[in-house]
């Protein structure tokens, strides 16, 4: 890629608020959104999956049930762990 059109998208992804300004990433990701009608559409979608309060419930569940476990949950975590140690 050229210097100059390299520059031309590192401007164009300044001008962005979804980006950080000028990074190596800000970059790809716009290059990505104006490009890649895929990108954009999962992009948005995750966009809206962060900006969801039941995310946010849900993980605040999780969040309580790891640290204060019940037993059938201890049990859950110990069968895992085992089941992992056993795969490796």
């Amino acid at each position: 890629m050229p210097t100059e059109e390299l520059d031309s998208v590192r401007i164009a992804a300044t001008d962005s608020d979804d980006v950080e300004h000028g990074t190596p990433g800000a970059v790809i990701v716009q290059y990505l959104t104006q490009h890649s009608p895929e990108f954009a559409e999962l992009s948005e979608l995750r966009k809206i999956g962060w900006e969801n309060p039941a995310g946010d419930r849900f993980f605040q569940q999780q969040r309580a049930r790891a640290t204060i476990p019940i037993t059938s949950t201890k049990l859950s975590f110990y069968d895992m762990m085992e089941r992992i140690g056993t795969e490796m």
